[in-house]
């Protein structure tokens, strides 16, 4: 079991930590503002923020061996600089 008892999957970043949970919840927090992540702001977050986020999410997800190391390294744009549009 995951945070909140539900499984989920997630991202850290220098600028963000992103998480989905199975049941379809989404988080996001800004770690530049928010370092103790106390304030989601997924729900007033832009899609064009979150849609590459999920995206890689479901790549590092599905990736396997050397496939894996190079979802990683190619991260989209948004995801090394969430906050800095």
């Amino acid at each position: 079991m995951g945070f909140k008892g539900l499984p989920f999957r997630g991202i850290r970043t220098a600028e963000c930590t992103y998480l989905e949970f199975e049941n379809g919840e989404r988080e996001l927090y800004n770690l530049r503002k928010d370092p103790y992540q106390l304030e989601n702001i997924a729900g007033s977050a832009d899609e064009a923020l979150l849609r590459p986020l999920s995206a890689w999410l479901n790549s590092l997800n599905h990736c396997t061996a050397a496939g894996c190391r190079t979802a990683e390294e190619f991260s989209p744009p948004e995801a090394q600089s969430c906050f800095s549009q």
